[in-house]
């Protein structure tokens, strides 16, 4: 024992997923009240563009991200943070490129995680 309380148990994230509401349809055109995404990281950072991840098909689909945006600047600190199942690994995976996302894009200092993988530039532990 280690003085501290046990991790209450959580559903698993499939369990979690029928919880959730529906995505919206995809428009083709945000919304004009919402800004244009971020450059693909023109100062080396990370960018992330309208990533959307699917897991499954339709009607047992898990939405595990919709429609995600956000711009890490180089030398920047940025934390994941949220319930179980909200897509915090799935974002983690796809930016080392261990998933392919159903939608949108990811770049790293301007490229395709595939590339920097192949480089031995980044990688996951």
């Amino acid at each position: 024992m280690n003085g501290m309380p046990p991790e209450p148990e959580s559903a698993p994230e499939h369990e979690m997923a029928a919880d959730r509401p529906d995505p919206p349809a995809a428009s083709p055109d945000p919304p004009a009240d919402r800004p244009d995404p971020p450059a693909a990281s023109p100062d080396g950072g990370i960018s992330v563009n309208g990533l959307s991840m699917t897991f499954g098909k339709e009607p047992a689909a898990v939405h595990a991200l919709d429609d995600v945006t956000f711009h890490v600047p180089k030398g920047g600190f940025t934390a994941l943070i949220g319930p179980s199942g909200c897509g915090k690994s799935t974002i983690l995976r796809l930016l080392a490129d261990l998933l392919q996302p159903t939608a949108g894009r990811v770049a790293i200092s301007g490229q395709a995680p595939s590339v920097l993988r192949k480089q031995r530039r980044i990688g996951f532990v």
